[in-house]
């Protein structure tokens, strides 16, 4: 996940461009939620530089940003409930790691902005409706391009009889769409 460009979003989703923390100390801290597939020692990990990026713009969990975090620990049916959880604090933004994630967040609110992240296929999952507009009230950062995951396996040279295999699974629902699109490029190869 490219955090720098997860901050940028996020800070750009809450307004902070424009309004600076000093300039207005009775305004009420902000409330950024996190909404994860993955478990909370995981989370912590990954959390941290997006943390430190806040910090590094002059916003403080706990002083001007709130920040309420989900995590649903691989469970995916936990993700619709955890998201309503989430929607019911009237965050400022939601922050949606996985492709489950950001569509258990899209299902419990069409107003409160959506930063997606770790995402394969946004466009083939729902997410968005093009990579240049994504619409309604979700944005974000696919970390695996379809259209370039095609390319990837037409530059890779395998035998004629050793099938080429995805390394992270193609049958997560999260990567199907994608992995359809790898078997059609394949099958160009040989």
């Amino acid at each position: 996940m490219r955090i720098g460009q997860t901050v940028l979003i996020v800070v750009l989703a809450l307004g902070f461009v424009a309004w600076s923390p000093s300039a207005d100390a009775q305004q009420p801290a902000k409330i950024v939620s996190i909404l994860s597939d993955e478990s909370p020692s995981l989370g912590a990990i990954t959390f941290e530089p997006f943390a430190q990026g806040l910090r590094d713009l002059g916003w403080a969990e706990g002083q001007n940003v709130t920040i309420e975090r989900r995590y649903a620990e691989g469970n995916s049916e936990a993700l619709s409930s955890l998201a309503g959880d989430l929607v019911g604090l009237r965050p400022d933004v939601i922050l949606a790691i996985g492709t489950l994630a950001a569509r258990a967040a899209q299902s419990a609110t069409q107003t409160i902005p959506i930063v997606f992240a770790r995402t394969a296929d946004p466009i083939g999952s729902g997410l968005a409706f093009s990579l240049a507009r994504p619409g309604g009230n979700l944005t974000g950062l696919s970390d695996q391009m379809v259209e370039t995951g095609a390319k990837r396996l037409e530059l890779l040279t395998c035998p004629r009889r050793q099938a080429c295999r995805h390394p992270l699974g193609s049958e997560l629902p999260s990567r199907r769409p994608g992995t359809r699109r790898r078997r059609a490029s394949g099958s160009i190869v040989g």
